[in-house]
């Protein structure tokens, strides 16, 4: 539950040096994963007298969540497996093709205000690749920051 997690992230804090912290409850990945990441700072002995620092991933999930995701492996592999052999002819590497679904779906989704920009660009302009192709000038591929912020304020 979440007091437990609470207490063990509080312990980690206390006992280790925290470099980082993600908390992935508030913005879950696609496939529903939900999760605190903690990049904590570990000191491994190399030799006798000499220590490396180790930068080590902590993760706190609820057990639930952690069963859910045991049980939709075996079927995350199928959909992977199928994928693999749907590519097979069409492209070069299935195994690619794979690796991006898998790394798509093991990624938070995209926040509400991309949603609504994408949704509106789809909308006036038929779809959002339309939508750059009208905006953007011609004349070149690379644009500046400020020509760029420029074109999304005018879309």
């Amino acid at each position: 539950n979440c007091d437990m997690l609470q207490a063990g992230l509080d312990h980690i804090i206390k006992n280790f040096e925290v470099v980082a912290f993600r908390n992935n409850f508030a913005t879950p990945w696609r496939v529903g994963d939900r999760f605190v990441e903690v990049l904590v700072v570990i000191k491994v002995t190399k030799e006798r007298y000499e220590t490396i620092a180790h930068v080590c991933e902590i993760r706190l999930e609820e057990l639930s969540f952690h069963r859910a995701r045991e049980t939709a492996t075996p079927h995350l592999s199928q959909f992977l497996d199928h994928l693999r052999v749907a590519y097979d002819r069409a492209c070069k590497d299935p195994n690619l093709v794979a690796y991006l679904a898998r790394t798509v779906l093991e990624s938070p989704s995209e926040g509400h205000g991309l949603r609504v920009f994408r949704r509106h660009l789809a909308r006036r302009f038929g779809s959002c690749v339309c939508g750059w192709r009208c905006s953007v000038p011609a004349t070149g591929r690379w644009l500046s920051f400020e020509r760029f912020r420029d074109i999304c304020h005018a879309l």
